[in-house]
Formats: structure tokens, C-alpha cells, sequence
């Protein structure tokens, strides 16, 4: 179990598809970016 964790960290090709699906489900990234874009545009209403 422990060997497969540092075979895709070493392959490029595994790394890559690993980052994107992190990335889609992580609601930290979008929810910062809604975050001060929703406050700002209903101040601007």
C-alpha cells in the first residue's frame, strides 16, 4: 500500500491526472473566489 503512494508521485503521467481531479472537488479555491466576488456585486446593487 505503501509503495504504489510513491510510484505515482514519482510518474509524471500519474501526477497529472491526480492534480486536476484535487482541484475540482476542493470548495477552498472557488469558494474564496465567490466569495469576494458575491459581497462585492450585491454592495454594488
Amino acid at each position: 500500500m505503501r509503495i504504489p503512494d510513491l510510484t505515482p508521485l514519482t510518474e509524471p503521467e500519474i501526477y497529472q491526472p491526480p492534480l486536476p481531479e484535487i482541484m475540482t472537488p476542493q470548495e477552498p479555491e472557488p469558494l474564496r473566489r465567490e466569495e469576494p466576488h458575491a459581497p462585492e456585486r450585491v454592495k454594488e446593487d
